[in-house]
């Protein structure tokens, strides 16, 4: 027994001895690929030195004796603080991610592939101008120059994540970068989605009803639209297939209410308190570590531009130069329109056209999977564009037997030249400048603000479709492609106005917007709460008569929400005082207990209160209560807690109060009869989920965390405990500090989508312009500089930017220095 001890014992120690090398080897291979910042390199590619000078928070500010070689050095500051992120994304645009993570990304490769961003991409290059061609080229240099470094000097295969899934990486070639854009104008767009929802919905309800869950448009009257019976009478509606929760940071298509958006504001000179513009901008994207954002600098021949880029891309999408400051909203225009197109014969794969039976045009393509004998799908493209087979959000459900789907975008343009007119906005010198280069973006449609010392102005920049008066559906449903009406007429610019809009100096402010300001008040256009911020947000501006910075910053950390604020007068008024004094510890009492407190409260998100969270969770509880028993299964399409449709049930717009009404009872229920069960069902929710039967110890952070979730190691629990970011956070679906829920059942208040990148620009004082991004540079999550923005982030923190190169060397963590390869 003795011996056996030892041997147990001898057993037991070896194997602690081989973990702790392996452990410590490992963790030695990840950390040689966190860059050295003080180190010196010599590349190919340079014509003289360049100087990567890494603030505090290791924001670069790369400095050059020409442009081709500062954005070198962009490429190079990029690959070494987000090179996998960059070849993910790549890879995503380009329909390759089966290549390392097998069947389970088929479908989001095939949806790829179909589009054939990569090839639209290709095709743009050639459509650049000579400035932004050299650009792109040199920062395709930059990043192959890093990656011969990490090559050469055995730098961990430049991210811990390449040793886990391949070992080589391809060369980056310019029209990646084109892709990328793409890809982002792809992800800022949700009319695709839109369209599908709207469609099975349609096939469910009258019109009316399909209004109060997805209001429309403007431009679309949906009382006035067919049902999509009525076009398609053989369409039956088919089960949905939703991705695995994991999967969604892989996705090309964000999910309806979480496509990326921006909202941004200023105030014109007399209307300052510094007596010149402010400028102010917000992106929404979905959470993620590492952000979508990369802060950097950049000294051009023209002079500094500071802002924020996407790893891959070299221009600054929302930032200031010297002279001017912009930012800009992704529009609400209807970019994209489905089609279906009836087939003629499925052997010769000929449709039919408003000028009779034409062949679809097809070409093969190689979808290599991992672990797998490659897949041989092909790319087929109608009149309308390409043709996408997917049951990606359920399209294939809304697809009528011996019909298929395509897809046209303004995205899909092959000559694109977005990507040229930011370059040209980076180096203008004035409002005018700006908008000139602007005219020749393409996608996704913005509603730019630029401003210089002299003026302020807004501009409609980017193409939208010119559809057919006689369009039964108007772009809001999947249409019938042989029917000349329903085809786009042209697509054009969004705004037929020579001139940008300028600002009337003695105006007070300037809103661009995601919701499109022709929509009539108080209809309402936004279905996921953008319309209840734009409220609360143009309430804070008309409050005060004239701006400062501090004060932009201050709107953007704002908690209140319009939309608790609104809603829960018209829900609980006949609640509220409404029942006699209950015993102590019954859910009656409770009910009471609950109406009190959110009778006292001011609408405030904070993460540290209950009311929030109570607020929450009967609203939730609500709209499932409501929705439940007509959609059914489809109900699972729609986890997000529709604000929108919650006002227009308890102010029953158009009728719409009779979905209080339980399909399955003989009795007719009414709004308030749901509205208290409902709470109930959230006060039951509440105690078996947090376990407390006191309301006033729940706390909002509790349920409300950031998913700051790492978009593959996440999948492993040993590297997920190390690579995601889970903080109580304040805010909620409609602040303006967001932080929006997605709803999924397992953790429906989970903060999945939010303010990832906000700044503020002065053009009094350019040094006091301050940003933040919503995790740190680095994308190694062994670097210090992982999360730290993110903790500034959190807590509605920013930090500064500067343009000149002592002021940024003051706090450096260190310098880069790119020297000319001596041959």
């Amino acid at each position: 027994m003795r011996r056996l001890f030892r041997l147990l014992l001898r057993g037991f120690i070896a194997a602690a001895i081989i973990t702790i090398v392996a452990t410590a080897l490992a963790i030695w291979l990840m950390t040689r690929s966190i860059p050295d910042y003080t180190a010196s390199f010599n590349v190919e590619g340079l014509s003289a030195p360049v100087d990567i000078v890494r603030d505090a928070y290791a924001v670069p500010h790369i400095f050059g004796t020409n442009d081709p070689d500062v954005f070198f050095g962009l490429g190079v500051a990029h690959a070494q603080d987000r090179l996998w992120q960059m070849t993910l994304l790549r890879r995503i645009a380009q329909g390759r991610l089966s290549e390392l993570f097998g069947r389970s990304t088929l479908a989001y490769d095939d949806f790829m592939r179909r589009l054939d961003l990569a090839e639209a991409a290709r095709s743009s290059l050639s459509a650049q101008d000579d400035k932004t061609r050299e650009a792109l080229n040199a920062y395709a240099e930059g990043v192959n120059a890093w990656i011969e470094e990490i090559n050469k000097g055995a730098l961990g295969r430049g991210a811990p994540e390449f040793f886990l899934f391949e070992s080589s990486i391809a060369p980056w070639r310019p029209e990646d970068s084109i892709a990328i854009l793409k890809l982002f104008a792809l992800q800022s767009s949700g009319q695709f989605q839109e369209e599908v929802l709207r469609a099975r919905l349609s096939m469910l309800l009258p019109p009316a009803r399909v209004s109060d869950l997805l209001p429309a448009s403007f431009a679309n009257d949906d009382r006035n639209i067919p049902r999509y019976f009525d076009q398609f009478p053989n369409a039956r509606l088919g089960a949905i297939r939703f991705e695995p929760a994991e999967l969604s940071r892989l996705s090309p298509l964000r999910s309806p209410n979480l496509n990326s958006s921006m909202l941004a504001w200023a105030a014109t000179r007399n209307r300052t308190v510094s007596g010149n513009a402010v400028v102010a901008g917000i992106f929404d994207t979905q959470l993620a570590i590492p952000s979508l954002w990369y802060l950097a600098g950049l000294e051009l021949q023209v002079g500094g531009v500071i802002g924020a880029t996407i790893p891959g891309l070299p221009v600054i999408l929302s930032g200031r130069n010297s002279s001017l400051a912009w930012s800009g909203t992704t529009s609400n225009i209807d970019d994209q329109d489905l089609f279906i197109e009836k087939l003629l014969d499925t052997g010769s794969r000929e449709v039919l056209t408003p000028a009779g039976p034409r062949p679809i045009v097809s070409r093969p393509s190689v979808i290599r999977i991992r672990g797998e004998a490659p897949v041989t799908i092909r790319l087929e493209r109608s009149e309308n564009g390409p043709i996408v087979q997917s049951d990606l959000f359920g399209l294939s459900s809304v697809i009528p037997e011996g019909h298929i789907a395509s897809l046209a975008w303004t995205g899909l343009s092959t000559n694109d030249t977005s990507i040229s007119a930011l370059m040209g906005l980076m180096t203008a010198k004035s409002t005018d400048q700006g908008f000139l280069a602007m005219r020749s973006f393409i996608a996704p449609a913005m509603k730019m603000i630029i401003a210089d010392e002299e003026n302020l102005a807004s501009q409609f920049v980017g193409v939208q479709p010119i559809r057919d008066p006689r369009n039964a559906f108007a772009g809001s449903m999947p249409a019938p492609g042989w029917l000349s009406e329903s085809r786009w007429l042209e697509t054009g610019p969004g705004d037929t106005s020579e001139d940008a809009e300028l600002s009337d100096p003695n105006s007070q402010t300037q809103i661009d917007r995601d919701i499109d300001n022709q929509a009539p008040s108080p209809e309402f256009v936004w279905a996921d709460g953008r319309s209840f911020r734009l409220g609360r947000l143009t309430r804070l501006l008309e409050a005060r008569d004239v701006h400062t910075r501090d004060g932009f910053v201050e709107y953007q950390k704002d908690t209140i929400s319009p939309a608790a604020r609104g809603l829960l007068p018209l829900i609980a008024k006949n609640l509220w005082f409404s029942e006699p004094p209950a015993p102590q510890g019954t859910l009656a009492r409770r009910r009471a207990e609950a109406l009190q407190m959110l009778a006292d409260w001011n609408g405030d998100m904070n993460e540290h209160m209950a009311e929030p969270l109570i607020y929450t969770a009967w609203m939730r509880a609500l709209q499932q209560r409501l929705i439940n028993d007509e959609l059914s299964k489809m109900a699972e399409g729609l986890p997000v807690i529709q604000t929108l449709f919650l006002e227009r049930v308890f102010r029953d717009v158009d009728g719409a109060s009779i979905w209080c009404d339980v399909v399955q009872s003989e009795e007719i229920e009414t709004c308030d009869q749901i509205a208290s069960l409902a709470l109930d069902d959230s006060l039951l929710w509440l105690e078996e989920t947090f376990g407390r039967g006191d309301l006033s110890t729940l706390r909002w952070g509790d349920a409300h965390q950031t998913a700051l979730d790492h978009p593959i190691l996440s999948w492993s629990r040993g590297f997920s405990f190390m690579s995601n970011i889970r903080l109580p956070f304040s805010g909620g679906d409609t602040t303006l500090f967001l932080g929006f829920s997605a709803g999924a059942s397992e953790d429906p208040f989970q903060a999945d989508f939010g303010s990832t990148f906000r700044g503020v620009y002065d053009l009094s004082d350019p040094n006091s312009s301050v940003y933040i991004a919503s995790t740190g540079q680095s994308g190694h999550f062994l670097s210090r500089f992982y999360d730290d923005l993110g903790r500034l982030w959190r807590r509605g923190e920013y930090v500064p930017m500067y343009l000149e190169r002592q002021l940024v060397n003051a706090g450096s963590v260190g310098t880069t220095s790119l020297l000319p390869q001596r041959n």
